[in-house]
């Protein structure tokens, strides 16, 4: 079984709050763990930037499930690929709130300081999502 990484941004709908992504954050814990999945989402009011690590059918399963979500919306896919180890190994899902970015590390991994995915080449996602953790 091959392992891969799954990068996506999305945007949250009006009514997607906080609390909601330490809901859903709780759920996929319980959901990940089951499926050897593992990885963190980055939760903005504009922005949800998240990665997944696991095995090939798994990851690709639950991204359908995600694309499928009507909390947020416009999902793109910023990088997939296959990788050798895991980076986020500690966490079957973990949250990082937008206040974790400082401008400076946002602006290390992108064209200016503000914190939007959509803008960023996926491996940037990738580092400045390590950086974070």
């Amino acid at each position: 079984m091959f392992l891969v990484r799954l990068i996506y941004c999305s945007k949250p709908t009006e009514t997607f709050n906080i609390q909601e992504a330490e809901d859903i954050v709780d759920k996929a814990a319980i959901f990940n763990t089951s499926q050897s999945i593992t990885g963190l989402m980055c939760f903005s009011h504009s922005n949800i930037l998240q990665c997944l690590e696991g095995g090939r059918q798994q990851v690709n399963h639950l991204y359908q499930k995600i694309l499928h979500d009507t909390r947020h919306k416009d999902i793109e896919l910023l990088d997939y690929r296959e990788i050798e180890v895991r980076d986020f190994n500690h966490w079957s899902m973990k949250l990082i709130t937008s206040g974790s970015l400082d401008r400076d590390l946002v602006l290390k991994y992108s064209q200016s300081v503000d914190f939007d995915p959509y803008e960023m080449h996926g491996e940037s996602c990738h580092q400045l999502l390590r950086s974070v953790c």
